[in-house]
């Protein structure tokens, strides 16, 4: 015997309330925007200049 489907209600949909996993998606967003700060703040230091890393040689076979 087929159960009988329960008629959803027809009327505006009515949003989810926030859970833990929107908070924790707040919180992540908030330390990035904080790890941007910290680099923007770090680069300023070296007025805002990106020199190359250092010069490594390959070994010749």
């Amino acid at each position: 015997m087929a159960k009988q489907q329960v008629p959803r209600p027809i009327g505006p949909y009515r949003r989810p309330k926030p859970d833990l996993y929107t908070f924790m998606l707040i919180a992540a967003f908030i330390a990035l925007l904080v790890a941007i700060a910290a680099l923007w703040a770090h680069m300023a230091d070296y007025n805002y200049e990106i020199k190359g890393g250092p010069s490594v040689q390959t070994p010749v076979a």
